[in-house]
């Protein structure tokens, strides 16, 4: 369903292009290219603004502060285990 939405919207901007190229003014096209690159851009800062206060407000803690709030004796950190074995055995398959 996406993938028909995004070809959809694909011809869809295509063709207004198209139509502005014949009848109207070419420059227009990119300066509404401009103007949306621009208010995407401000949409973006704004909403990763607000994810970052909503995380910080709500939670109280990000991953590089999470020590501070968490206790220790419960939660040990956990270790990753199986990266460094496949490590070893690459070493070996690389020896032979």
């Amino acid at each position: 369903m996406m993938l028909v939405t995004l070809i959809y919207v694909i011809c869809h901007s295509v063709w207004y292009a198209q139509i502005t190229i014949r009848y109207g003014r070419v420059s227009l096209i990119f300066l509404t290219f401009l103007f949306a690159w621009i208010i995407d851009q401000i949409k973006s800062f704004l909403s990763l603004s607000l994810i970052y206060l909503v995380v910080n407000r709500r939670f109280g803690f990000l991953k590089e502060n999470e020590k501070e709030w968490l206790d220790v004796a419960l939660y040990n950190e956990k270790t990753e285990l199986v990266i460094p074995m496949i490590k070893n055995w690459l070493l070996k398959a690389l020896e032979s």
